[in-house]
């Protein structure tokens, strides 16, 4: 049997954390054992771990760079296997490049390295620079890097990273025994949902405009944004200068999600950048179709216009409004047909496999 360290910050509700918590309850039917090591115990998929799966905690903060506590505990727990994503990426690769660990070490960016670090600069050249760096240098310290999505593999490419070093591996989604809601209770009305923390990243200022645009064809769209963050007060004052207070909600998080989704004719996805949008997976998951932007992320490998949803031509307010209306005009969504193939492509047992794979890979490659 293998053994497997999952090395995050904390398991909570955001995306590459519930990823990794889904995986480690679920490579035990593969035959790895797995362990999770966090900074901080608790939150909402730390929660949800099986007892299969052995937990630590390093009780750290979150933002604090504890390199000696990381690698006395991994040295203590002897995995065949490391994976990191997140903030320990950094973590883990100083180990590794340093020779101090010397078990293969798999990380998992969240996110492209260019449009990621271009965010960045925005705030600060400085920790730009720093970060940037850090990286890519944690990108060829480690043995191999996962990518979510085949537009972050093209841009691992782009820091000279060797093609046989990174493998594509989607993020897996849980089916739920679901009765599939039918779409639209009234024919005029347009009910659309987002979800994702209020920040620049997501696009929501651009979305809320697309709104601004659609309410002057169809007075009675409504969305509904799911989530918190830094941007909350820019964002309801963009709602407010626009008039639109009746169309547009921000709800905060909520932990009926699924209920808000089901209920929505389209989930949205506005973002600047991305790795790979889980939001709308889980929505496609639930048969939902789902509108995203030409050259975010995975979001072209997810959504198909006219069978899973709708992709925008580009990031702006007036194509993100043609989109959402064009989709609202067709008339041949199946929302089994949605469900159907995405879970067909992306079911937890298909992803978890790719994972344990992996995992036998790197441990041959080690015992050479």
């Amino acid at each position: 049997m293998h053994r497997a360290l999952f090395y995050i910050p904390k398991l909570d509700r955001e995306g590459p954390q519930k990823v990794f918590g889904v995986v480690a309850s679920h490579l035990g039917d593969w035959g790895v054992e797995c362990t999770v090591l966090v900074h901080e115990p608790g939150g909402l998929a730390w929660d949800t771990l099986p007892s299969r799966v052995t937990r630590y905690a390093l009780s750290v903060d979150q933002r604090s760079f504890p390199w000696a506590a990381y690698v006395r505990k991994a040295r203590e727990i002897e995995p065949d296997v490391i994976f990191t994503t997140g903030r320990t990426i950094d973590i883990s690769a100083a180990a590794r490049a340093s020779r101090v660990l010397k078990v293969p070490l798999i990380v998992r960016p969240a996110n492209t390295i260019t449009s990621n670090f271009r965010e960045l600069a925005r705030r600060s050249m400085f920790k730009h620079k720093l970060a940037w760096a850090c990286s890519v240098l944690s990108l060829h310290a480690a043995d191999h890097i996962v990518a979510q999505s085949n537009v972050l593999q093209a841009d691992f490419y782009k820091y000279s990273v060797r093609k046989d070093k990174i493998t594509v591996i989607g993020n897996p989604v849980i089916p739920s025994d679901l009765e599939l809601a039918p779409r639209g209770a009234a024919p005029s009305s347009l009910s659309l949902v987002a979800i994702g923390r209020l920040t620049h990243q997501k696009g929501f200022d651009i979305l809320i405009e697309a709104i601004s645009r659609i309410r002057k064809i169809n007075g009675k769209v409504h969305l509904r944004i799911v989530g918190d963050g830094e941007d909350r007060a820019i964002l309801e004052a963009k709602i407010g200068d626009l008039g639109i207070g009746s169309n547009v909600e921000l709800v905060g998080y909520r932990n009926d999600i699924n209920k808000i989704i089901d209920s929505a004719d389209f989930v949205i996805n506005s973002s600047r950048y991305e790795g790979f949008p889980n939001a709308a997976l889980e929505a496609l998951s639930r048969g939902v179709p789902v509108i995203g932007v030409a050259g975010v992320g995975g979001i072209e490998e997810l959504v198909i216009t006219g069978k899973t949803g709708w992709i925008a031509q580009s990031h702006n307010s007036e194509h993100i409004a043609d989109a959402i209306l064009a989709a609202s005009s067709f008339d041949g969504w199946s929302r089994s047909e949605v469900r159907r193939s995405t879970l067909e492509k992306y079911n937890v047992g298909t992803i978890v496999g790719q994972y344990a794979d992996l995992i036998s890979k790197m441990t041959r490659l080690r015992d050479k």
